[in-house]
């Protein structure tokens, strides 16, 4: 064998070429990552595409949630003075926030506790009415029995002019109007005049 012979020959200890490398799947792959189309970064639903919170809708929210508790307690019969002291609290709320938010939220806070103090005062003054009228009521009522116990008591029958220590007058029985010590003084006071004059018009007394 010539030296030209003995170059072309492989030589005995030489390495397998490498594999070769597969083509790349055709595009009737669908579910290939590397054939999936880079998706959209409009999503509605994404989270980095999310608009940020807006600080002024948070705050108005929070003011409204806090003025419906604060209505459910007025509704469960709470006092104004409960009320108040809620309204109170919530505007010191609001005084705190920061001030591009402030300015969208005291109008709806100053109406609602604007129109919340006025209904408070109105539940607490017609209370205060309510009691004013039935303590009037009562004292009208003394008043009266007053005048009736005095009048009672400067009473004189009105046959005879006396008033008898031991027992009420009496009253007429047709008209209830004059008094007598008894049924003697009742008769002479018929006779007299008051069957004329009585009411019942009919003779009790004949």
């Amino acid at each position: 064998m010539n030296n030209w012979t003995a170059r072309a020959a492989p030589a005995a200890n030489t390495p397998p070429p490498p594999p070769s490398v597969p083509p790349p799947q055709s595009n009737s792959g669908r579910n290939s990552p590397a054939t999936l189309p880079p998706q959209s970064s409009s999503g509605r639903n994404s989270p980095a595409t999310l608009p940020p919170p807006d600080d002024a809708a948070v705050a108005v929210a929070r003011v409204a949630s806090e003025f419906r508790a604060l209505e459910r307690l007025r509704d469960a019969g709470y006092g104004g003075a409960i009320v108040a002291e809620k309204v109170k609290e919530i505007r010191l709320a609001v005084a705190r926030l920061p001030e591009a938010v402030r300015g969208r939220v005291v109008a709806l806070v100053e109406d609602r506790a604007e129109e919340m103090e006025l209904r408070s005062q109105i539940l607490r003054k017609e209370a205060d009415l309510a009691w004013r009228k039935a303590e009037l009521a009562a004292l009208k009522e003394r008043a009266r029995r007053a005048t009736a116990a005095r009048a009672e008591r400067g009473r004189v029958c009105d046959s005879c002019g006396q008033r008898p220590e031991d027992k009420p007058l009496e009253r007429c029985d047709g008209c209830g109007g004059p008094r007598y010590c008894g049924d003697a003084c009742r008769k002479a006071h018929w006779l007299a005049g008051h069957r004329d004059e009585c009411a019942a018009g009919v003779a009790f007394i004949t």
